[in-house]
């Protein structure tokens, strides 16, 4: 009779699995909903979300510095047909490509608004130390990506009601995924004391990649793309870096994009500080598959550090978490040289 039960349990939870499934059926190209974003992380969450009924690409080229990016002839190509554009409101080329577009009624843009709404639901910005509003990478905050997510989940059901409920339930799926990877944070940002934990970042996009782990910055080399800090604040960080028990450098591929990634090894040389490279923009990894990927790198270092500090003290559990994270690096390592060789 148990047996019995345990089975018709678990039927019904694979029917009610695949419940979201029985309306799928096979669109054409011609069917699907064209999508284009400006990067590759924002596609990814339109991806999540739209599944078989989306057409989408982003406009951004591989291992292009974006404040620098300008508008080609082949990007216009790309979006000027577009039923959906989902763009960061950050960069110049995203206004210059809107201002070339024009206006079109068929036509949906979402982008993060003046007032720090995007689509009519309210961001997270943070300010970064003294230097105002932070606007770089916001999207790597957990919970802006969830309201990104239901922005985007609300404008596909706008232009497909007929598929609402498929789009509903994707941003439930993507919804839960992002909670379970902040909660992770805050365990390992808890476990090694992380939180209490203070680094230099590198430029202002690693300020949302570091936040939900509660980790403090005490400075910052550059505050935005071509403006550098002054040499009293630079003398400030090198102080604080050499003064830390673990001195730490957090540094995205953004930075090193510019002329800041230059700095920052010369730096970390002089002072003796670890870099912790985390990603801003990688085409090969999807939203949590990033997210995934920074706090390994980030939580990799705190934890050599508690290693140095306890080796009197007999205990592998560090060990054990080390391991785990460099097999997740390594998978997310494998998956991105598989994606590139498709």
């Amino acid at each position: 009779m148990i047996i019995k039960n345990a089975i018709t349990f678990l039927v019904t939870i694979i029917i009610l699995t695949l419940i979201p499934y029985t309306s799928i059926v096979h669109t054409s190209e011609e069917n699907k909903i064209s999508v284009v974003t400006s990067i590759h992380t924002l596609e990814s969450i339109v991806r999540e979300i739209g599944g078989p009924y989306v057409d989408v690409c982003h406009l951004i080229p591989e291992n292009v510095e974006p404040h620098t990016f300008q508008l080609t002839p082949d990007v216009i190509r790309k979006a000027v047909n577009a039923k959906l554009l989902v763009l960061t409101g950050h960069f110049q080329f995203e206004n210059d490509l809107i201002e070339v577009l024009g206006d079109a009624n068929e036509r949906m843009i979402l982008r993060l608004e003046d007032n720090m709404y995007y689509g009519g639901q309210p961001i997270k910005i943070l300010n970064i130390l003294d230097k105002g509003y932070n606007l770089h990478a916001y999207w790597l905050l957990p919970e802006n990506a969830i309201t990104v997510a239901s922005v985007i989940r609300d404008a596909l059901s706008t232009i497909d009601p007929k598929h609402s409920n498929y789009y509903t339930w994707s941003f439930l799926q993507f919804k839960s995924k992002v909670e379970s990877l902040a909660r992770r944070y805050r365990d390992i940002a808890e476990k090694y004391g992380i939180r209490e934990a203070k680094a230099v970042i590198a430029f202002p996009s690693e300020q949302y990649i570091v936040e939900p782990l509660g980790l403090q910055i005490v400075g910052v080399i550059s505050v935005g793309h071509g403006v550098t800090i002054t040499g009293h604040e630079l003398l400030k960080i090198e102080d604080i870096l050499r003064t830390s028990k673990n001195p730490i450098i957090i540094a995205s591929d953004i930075a090193f994009k510019m002329k800041v990634g230059d700095f920052v090894e010369k730096l970390a040389e002089s002072v003796n500080a670890k870099i912790v490279h985390v990603k801003v923009l990688e085409d090969d990894l999807e939203y949590t598959e990033l997210l995934s990927y920074n706090l390994g790198a980030i939580a990799q270092a705190f934890i050599e550090d508690v290693n140095e500090r306890c080796t009197d003290i007999v205990n592998a559990t560090p060990l054990v978490i080390l391991t785990l994270i460099f097999m997740g690096l390594a998978i997310v390592e494998g998956v991105m040289l598989w994606k590139r060789a498709m």
